[in-house]
């Protein structure tokens, strides 16, 4: 993924040198046809000049920037000393005409790590490029100088590497000089015009004649030292030399005409506006006045050439910065998903360890009691483990973007209430009091999706009972906000007495593989994906979640989400308990599923409730055992879907497309281990009449049997 970023980001880059170059070659010929009339050779020449000073000002604060970010990684910054020499050769080689080498110093101003192989290291307490940058904070681009160690002319680039806001060093980056001089042997308006750099003690830095570079005075040798020429030197010099030279050494800008080793030639000056560096064009006057015309043509080469550099130096720029930025966010990816894998293999494993122990023990023997007992704890443990299942699962979906929000009428009372219910004996086991207000949202039906609803509910209260002493308590809170256009606006507050936590630790609540702390985790558990969901489920509704916290005194959630309001339906939940109150008396079912396993589950579930059953392996099977049964014969079809021969949906339109009375009526229950809301759909888009999930739960199962068949007679009644 972070590769094809980066290729994506180097197409874009492309495009816009493109775009760039096209608008360059419109713009040069308007200059070219413009230059044709323009007869001032002193102004073209500084227009020139401007445009080769504002690349090399650009480029050489591109390098600037660059050291910069680099003295800002977290590999610079925690002098790991390998990794800095590596990811820092790499920036040469990647251009070592451009780059000599880096060092980087501690606070002393000794190296402690170079690019450069078999050098001693030394201190460089006394280099501009160090003791500037460390005592202002600043990056700086120090005036050019003689690298003895690599025999070269270097310009150095100095950068504070700070912790905490406190400077603990400086990286330096040396710029090649040579690569500076190439490029000023590039700069030419004329055939014999040449362009050099001075520093403001008079120095040359960057001259196309290397023997030029590192003296003093570009007109008259020999070379003075301090000042800038010797009396003698001044007594030779014409008086235009002179007032030139301390022209530029005080960072003005102008031209004048003279004679340069016998050439009367126009020497244009201004300063680079970077340190106190000023950049000098000489250009012969004959071809200046010769070539006018043609002036036009080296501008456009000019700009092309600058522009190319300027996007060189910032596409160099971005990807150093998109190096550092990916690497970064890799790493804490890494880490957050290394740290959940770790997690989640204690989270299944304690459960998983106590579904084998507690079989283990029941196999053995013992008393009636320690019997049941051992049940309970598989029962709990196991239930524990699928609810880690299905938040992994409903993260995968939630990152894939497949998650979906159903819309089904519901009543926010029996939300409530289902609530409740489960709720009640995590607050029993843990010793915890627990009070539900919801008594205001009674009268109201709603679209939504009621399951999603209790899941994000469900899961703050469960927090609150885990992260609350026994004594302590948790009250949950249903009210309704306002009624707008139709949008009933229900807020849901889960408070509790528990741990509670820091600023620090709310910032990161919500992100997936997150928990307050690696403490949290230890003495807790978790997987640390239970609010991430939530807050995409809410998300996903057009509502909120937050949450209000303070260490060592509790929290609070809030839910905040906008339902459809919806006619009163009538609710069918308190007569389908009466009718399952009498059993399945006189239900023939027909259970179809090719796992013996299953099948032998769900007879022994409903043993006592009165029904009777017959057994078929795939859906070819239940389509030929129904067809060939009188109609009306049974009642019931417990519908597994992926098997073999002909799969659960299959079976199910083939039922329904049956020219016998009973086709229609029949219940079809889907049985299956596919239980997500668009499984739901699919059941019922097969023509089946509900969906229940493996596992089993056996109150759910009788449950939804009842009620379905209850709702079936009640529609055969009706008509």
């Amino acid at each position: 993924m972070i590769s094809n970023l980066f290729h994506r980001l180097k197409s874009k880059l492309r495009t816009v040198l493109e775009l760039l170059g096209v608008t360059v070659l419109g713009f040069g010929a308007v200059i070219l046809v413009g230059s044709m009339l323009f007869n001032n050779t002193t102004a073209e020449a500084a227009v020139f000049l401007k445009l080769v000073r504002a690349g090399f000002s650009e480029r050489l604060l591109g390098y600037a920037r660059l050291v910069e970010m680099a003295a800002r990684t977290d590999a610079v910054r925690n002098y790991d000393l390998g990794t800095v020499k590596a990811y820092l050769g790499e920036i040469v080689d990647n251009a070592d005409d451009v780059w000599s080498h880096f060092i980087l110093t501690d606070a002393t101003g000794y190296e402690v790590a170079s690019t450069l192989e078999g050098v001693r290291p030394s201190s460089i307490v006394n280099q501009e490029y160090f003791y500037t940058p460390y005592n202002r904070g600043d990056t700086v681009i120090a005036e050019p100088l003689y690298g003895m160690n690599v025999d070269r002319r270097l310009i150095g680039i100095g950068s504070p590497v700070s912790d905490q806001g406190v400077t603990i060093g400086v990286l330096v980056g040396f710029l090649r000089l040579e690569y500076v001089s190439a490029v000023l042997d590039e700069q030419k308006i004329t055939q014999n015009s040449y362009t050099f750099m001075m520093n403001s003690n008079g120095t040359i830095s960057g001259h196309p004649n290397d023997s030029f570079i590192l003296k003093r005075n570009w007109v008259n040798p020999p070379y003075g030292e301090d000042p800038p020429y010797s009396a003698s030197e001044a007594s030779t010099m014409r008086p235009e030399h002179m007032n030139t030279l301390k022209a530029m050494i005080l960072g003005k800008s102008g031209y004048t005409l003279t004679r340069v080793d016998g050439v009367y030639s126009l020497i244009t000056y201004m300063p680079m506006g970077i340190r106190s560096i000023s950049l000098a064009m000489v250009s012969p006057a004959d071809e200046l006045f010769r070539n006018s015309l043609l002036i036009a043509l080296f501008m456009v080469s000019s700009l092309i050439l600058l522009l190319y550099s300027v996007v060189t130096s910032r596409r160099l720029l971005d990807n150093v910065e998109l190096n550092v930025v990916l690497r970064e966010r890799a790493e804490a990816a890494s880490l957050a998903k290394s740290t959940f894998l770790s997690n989640m293999s204690h989270e299944i494993r304690t459960p998983l360890n106590a579904v084998l122990g507690f079989t283990q023990l029941s196999r053995i023997g013992g008393k009636e009691e320690n019997l049941q007992e051992n049940l309970r704890h598989i029962e709990n443990s196991s239930r524990h483990m699928l609810s880690i299942i299905n938040d992994i699962l409903d993260m995968s979906k939630i990152e894939a973007g497949k998650l979906e929000i159903a819309r089904v009428i519901f009543s926010l009372k029996n939300c409530i209430e289902d609530i409740n219910d489960i709720i009640q004996s995590s607050v029993a086991v843990k010793g915890v009091s627990y009070k539900c207000d919801g008594n205001s949202l009674e009268p109201y039906w709603v679209y939504g999706d009621d399951m999603r609803l209790k899941q994000v509910v469900l899961n703050l209260l469960s927090n609150a009972v885990k992260f609350t002493e026994s004594g302590g308590s948790v009250n949950l809170t249903g009210s309704l906000i306002e009624e707008r256009n139709g949008v009933l606006w229900i807020r849901f507050d889960v408070q509790d007495t528990g741990i509670g936590m820091s600023p620090e630790k709310m910032d990161r609540l919500f992100q997936p593989f997150e928990q307050g702390d690696d403490r949290t985790t230890r003495i807790f558990g978790g997987t640390g994906l239970g609010l991430a969901i939530s807050k995409a489920i809410v998300e996903m509704m057009q509502g909120s979640i937050s949450i209000a916290s303070h260490e060592g005194e509790g929290s609070t959630f809030t839910v905040i989400v906008g339902l459809d309001r919806a006619e009163a339906q009538m609710d069918l939940k308190d007569e389908a308990s009466d009718d399952q109150e009498g059993g399945l008396s006189g239900v023939r079912i027909l259970l179809v599923d090719d796992v013996d396993l299953n099948r032998e589950i769900v007879i022994e579930m409903l043993r006592d409730t009165g029904a009777t059953f017959y057994e078929t392996s795939n859906g070819q099977e239940a389509v030929d055992a129904f067809i060939n049964s009188p109609e009306g014969y049974f009642d019931l079809v417990l519908m597994d879907v992926q098997m073999p021969v002909l799969d659960g949906y299959s079976a199910s339109r083939l039922i329904r497309s049956a020219e016998r009375g009973d086709a229609s009526s029949i219940c079809i229950l889907a049985l299956t281990a596919n239980a997500f809301r668009e499984d739901f759909h699919a059941a019922i888009e097969a023509g089946m009449d509900g969906h229940i999930a493996k596992p089993f739960d056996y109150t759910k199962l009788l449950s939804t049997v009842g009620e379905e068949l209850h709702r079936k007679r009640k529609q055969e009644g009706a008509e």
